[in-house]
Formats: structure tokens, sequence, C-alpha cells
């Protein structure tokens, strides 16, 4: 295992950033700060229908066939390494350990949740983390020798776990601040400008494009620019190493005069290239690689601060940010799902649209994948589940991801017309799951606390034919779970509860408990305190929320 230094770096990575070469200036304007914030670039291009006077070509020395990966972008297949605790704390720092022995730490359960979605989401590549971290390589700030090889050409891909992880370790920071708060869209004519500007200091972007169709952003790509050619009349070429295609330069060319772009790629190694087109509506999305290898901050963390995080690699000059946590409660939906046509949308509880909302797709994923959703923090919102156009019968999973806790809907069978609904109150603590046609879903919860931190899993409770609605909620001054249902007659519901402190991991299963539809199961989870200790567990009947009928008591 890699061990984790205590200061702000790693010894692996080096301090200095090599060299540009500029071969021929295109005669853009010459940057002379080297702030690179969110916002659109001080443009010296002339306005649309002239084209920019450029002469020869702009040349970083990046050379695919020596420092391109030797590999393809590639997706969730067997024997892959995506995210690890260790790749967590290098990105969040301690905070994200519930206990932490030396170096090895282990994560809260919502780290643990948010660390599950990330991977999941990576089923459909990882072209973001790979063109990311060839810039890192390529400049420096990493010695290639810690993956194998002396260039990334030769780094082999088999077996080649710190790589791999590393790569998804990249990829993550594409939501993450301050990576994501220094991504700034532009025109082709406007990236010109921040390339030639940022390559004189030593600094790389990764391009960011999607397929733009019918008003609609469909699947994305990351590669990595590293030169500029002039083609005449207008045209220029971007030379790109594209992660699909190892040891093959390709072209973007922008004609300057409309100051559009073109690029025939595929989001999807597997598929056949297609035509991506950018102009006005579709513009190119620019992010900074060194923010990527610095600490992210951490709104699923109850603290958000990233002050002991090690990061990737400190950037000779960069500076860290945090922002405070608890801004967002953010919406996923599983990679399986998406992939067979399930998609979600999130409204108010009346329909409406949410102020303050924001949605997006993660670059490397295909045409199917669903977005991903930020909803303002103390707002009650639905999540429709739409299986409408869906292929197949897809066992599906939401989860909701705040501020120091989870909340999930797993393993929830829809077929193909049906529409099913998710509720949750950030106020309340409560998570409900409607659907008209009955399913047997697991409700999976984490909450993390000063000095413990706690898992929950409801299932065994099958809804019937004709639908219905299961709720688990949390109180959380009294230090209980609650769960019950809508539906008439009897049933039975079952749960596992996890524990963990800094000296501890337990879990108690329990057997299956009759429920009927006027009860509710009530869980006292804040009065166990592990193995040989006491947890009431019991069914509250007249809804006051306390347990009127005790069950069994835990030891």
């Amino acid at each position: 295992m890699r061990s984790m230094p205590s200061g702000p770096g790693r010894p692996r990575f080096l301090a200095a950033v090599a060299a540009v070469v500029l071969v021929t200036p295109l005669g853009l304007a010459a940057c002379t700060s080297g702030d690179a914030d969110s916002s659109a670039p001080t443009s010296t291009t002339p306005p649309a229908g002239v084209p920019l006077q450029l002469e020869g070509v702009l040349d970083t020395g990046f050379n695919v066939e020596v420092d391109g990966f030797g590999f393809p972008n590639y997706g969730n297949e067997a024997e892959v390494e995506n995210l690890t605790p260790y790749s967590m704390r290098l990105l969040f720092g301690d905070q994200v350990c519930a206990q932490l022995d030396g170096e090895e730490c282990l994560l809260t359960p919502t780290a643990e949740r948010w660390m599950a979605v990330q991977n999941d989401g990576m089923a459909g590549g990882h072209c973001f983390g790979m063109a990311g971290l060839v810039w890192a390589l390529f400049a420096g700030y990493i010695d290639p020798q810690v993956y194998g090889a002396e260039v990334p050409a030769q780094m082999p891909f088999d077996a080649n776990w710190d790589l791999q992880s590393d790569i998804a370790t990249v990829f993550v920071t594409q939501a993450t601040d301050p990576t994501s708060a220094e991504r700034r869209e532009a025109t082709p004519n406007q990236a010109l400008e921040i390339l030639s500007q940022a390559w004189a200091e030593g600094q790389g972007y990764v391009f960011g494009i999607y397929r733009f169709v019918d008003g609609e952003y469909l699947d994305g790509h990351a590669v990595t620019p590293y030169a500029i050619e002039d083609l005449g009349d207008g045209q220029v070429g971007i030379m790109l190493y594209d992660n699909n295609f190892p040891f093959e330069a390709q072209m973007m060319v922008v004609d300057t005069t409309t100051d559009t772009w073109t690029y025939s790629t595929s989001a999807d190694p597997r598929n056949d290239p297609e035509l991506y087109v950018g102009e006005a509506d579709n513009p190119l999305v620019l992010f900074p690689v060194d923010p990527m290898l610095g600490p992210q901050d951490c709104t699923f963390c109850t603290a958000g601060t990233v002050n002991d995080a090690a990061g990737l690699g400190t950037v000779p000059g960069s500076s860290e940010t945090s922002t405070a946590a608890g801004e967002v409660n953010v919406v996923y939906l599983n990679q399986e799902a998406a992939g067979l046509g399930v998609t979600i949308s999130v409204t108010d509880l009346d329909g409406n649209e949410i102020e303050g909302l924001r949605e997006w797709v993660p670059m490397s994923q295909v045409i199917t994948s669903a977005p991903v959703i930020a909803v303002p923090e103390d707002e009650p919102f639905v999540v429709t589940v739409d299986a409408s156009d869906a292929l197949a019968e897809a066992t599906t999973g939401v989860t909701i991801i705040g501020p120091g806790y989870s909340y999930g809907i797993e393993d929830f069978s829809m077929s193909p017309g049906d529409v099913d609904s998710i509720i949750f109150d950030p106020e309340s603590s409560s998570i409900t799951y409607q659907t008209s046609v009955g399913s047997a879903p697991d409700i999976v919860l984490s909450l993390e606390g000063p000095e413990v931190s706690y898992g929950f899993l409801f299932g065994g409770l099958d809804l019937p034919g004709e639908g219905g609605a299961i709720t688990v909620f949390v109180n959380l001054e009294a230090q209980t779970v609650t769960a019950f249902t809508t539906t008439d007659g009897d049933g039975t519901i079952d749960f596992v509860i996890r524990r963990i402190d800094d000296v501890s991991d337990e879990e108690y299963t329990s057997d299956p408990i009759p429920l009927s539809a006027s009860e509710s199961l009530v869980i006292e989870y804040g009065a166990w305190e592990g193995d040989g200790t006491i947890m009431p567990i019991g069914i509250d009947t007249n809804d006051d929320g306390f347990i009127n009928e005790e069950l069994i008591e835990t030891g």
C-alpha cells in the first residue's frame, strides 16, 4: 500500500514544471498574470466574421507517441481500480476517515457512499482523468516512474493499480472545487487565446466537449490540447491527445471567421466516431490542470475543509481554496439504469422548477447517462424516476448526498413505462419512495457525527402490485430512525445498522419484523454503544414517534 505523507504533498511528485517549447508563436496576446478564474478572458480576438491573423505553429512539445498513454480510454471493466480510501484521503484529508490506523483509513459511511457513486459513474469511461493526468506527467508534476515507466506511452495498464486509481482521482475533480470553480466556457477563438497564454507559463488545460443535438447536450468527452497550427484561410488546427486513440494525433478544426469548431470522436471508445460541432450554443469547456492535483473541497463532509489533504501533488505557485460545506444535496442515478434509458428529473413538491438547481452531465459518459443534479441544501424536492423510454427492465438506484449524510433507494425494479417518485425533505430528514406498480426496494441512509457515524439499510418490505409508499425518517435530536408504509395489509421489514467510532466498527442485522400499515418501526439507534449494550426496537402504534410496543432489545 502506498504511504501518505504528513506534509502538503507526496515525495513521488516532482517540484519543477517541465519547460514548454514555443515554436513560432502565433502573435496572440501574452498573459501577464497567472490567474485562471471562471470568468471569460479579456479577448483580443477580432469580432465574428474577421479571421484571426495567425502564422506558424504554437507547440508545447507534447508528443502523443511518447507523452500519451499507450492504452485507450476504458470503463469499469473487470480488474479496474477506481477510487479507494487512499484516493479519498488524498482528495479530502483525514475527515473522510471514521478510523485512521497508520495509513489504513476506514471511510465514514457517507464518504464510502460518495466513493461508490463516483466509481459507478466511471462506467462510461475515464477520459477526464486520463486527459488531466497525462498533462501533469508531461509538465513534470509527477515522476512517471511511480507508474512503472519512463514515459506514459510505456506505462502498463493491467494491474497498474496506482495509475488506475490516480486516473480515477483526477476524473472526479471535474465536479469538485477548486477544479470545478475554475472551469471556463469559451468560444474557440477565446480558447486559442487562453491556450497560448497558459502554455507560455507552462500551464495546461483539458478540453471538455459535448455533442449538442436538438437543444440537448449528449455524450461528453475530454481531451488534452497541446499545439496550434495555422491551416490558412482563417482555419486553425488545435492538436489533441485524445485518450480514445492512443499513439494517434488528432486535430480539432477551428474556423476563426465564424468562431466555430468541429471534431470527430466518440465519448465511448467502443462506438464509432461521431461529429462534434461547436458554436455559440455549444462552447468549449476548459479546465486548468493545476487545480486537479491539489486538495478538493468536501461537500459531503460535515466540516468541508481541505486543510489536511495531500492532494495528488502541490503545483508550484498554486493556492488552495475552500468553500463552505452544506450548500447542496446532490442527486445521482445509477449507470446501469441510465444505460437502459431510465431518466431522473427534480422539481419542488408542487412540480415547479427549483431556483438555484444545477445539473450537468459528467464528461466521459455515454449518451444515455443521467445528469447529476444539485439542489439547494434546505429545499425539499421530488425526484421523478422515469422508465417510459427504457429499453428493458432495469435495476434502479437513486442516491442523495448532502453535508454529512446520504439517503438512497436501491435495487428497485423498473419496467418500460413505469414512473416512480422519491420525496426528500432535508428539514425532517426523511425520504419517501412512491410507486404505482409495486416493488421491494432497499432504503439506505448514512449519518456522520463528531464521534460516531452510522449506516442504515431497510429492506424486506414488498410493496403490493398496486403500489404504495415507504418512508424512513431520522429524528436527530432523539437519535431514532423510523420506517413505515402507506400500503394496506400486513408485511415484514428487516434492517441492518452499522456503528463506527474511532475504535470499533460493529453491525447489527435484524430478523424480519411484522409491520402493519398503521404501524411504524422505531429504532433508538443512539442508545446502542456497540456489542453488549442495549438498542431498544419497537412499534409506534399511535404515530407519536416513540415506541409503544417493545419488540426486542439487542445485546
